[in-house]
C-alpha cells in the first residue's frame, strides 16, 4: 500500500509540475489534432508556443510605467486622433 501511495504522490507532483502535459494528452484524443501534428509547421508552432510559455510564464510580472512622451493607447472603437 505504501509503495502505491508513493507512486501516486510522484504522479501528482509531475502533473502539478507540467500542467501542459495534461492539456496535450487531452488534445491527442482528437484525430484532427493528431493529423495536424503530422505536419512540420504545426509541430514547430506548438514547440515554439510551449518554449516561450515556459520561458516567460514563470517570471514575475513587471509593471511597466508609461513613458512620459508616449501617447496613451487608444480604446477599442475610438476614433484616431487627427493631425493639426
Amino acid at each position: 500500500m505504501q509503495n502505491s501511495l508513493s507512486k501516486c504522490h510522484k504522479i501528482i507532483l509531475l502533473i502539478l509540475s507540467y500542467p501542459m502535459a495534461l492539456y496535450f494528452l487531452d488534445l491527442l484524443q482528437h484525430s484532427d489534432f493528431r493529423d495536424a501534428m503530422k505536419t512540420q509547421e504545426a509541430t514547430v508552432f506548438v514547440h515554439e508556443k510551449q518554449y516561450y510559455h515556459w520561458l516567460y510564464a514563470r517570471r514575475p510580472k513587471i509593471a511597466m510605467e508609461p513613458v512620459e512622451d508616449e501617447p496613451e493607447p487608444l480604446a477599442l472603437g475610438s476614433e484616431l486622433p487627427t493631425e493639426t
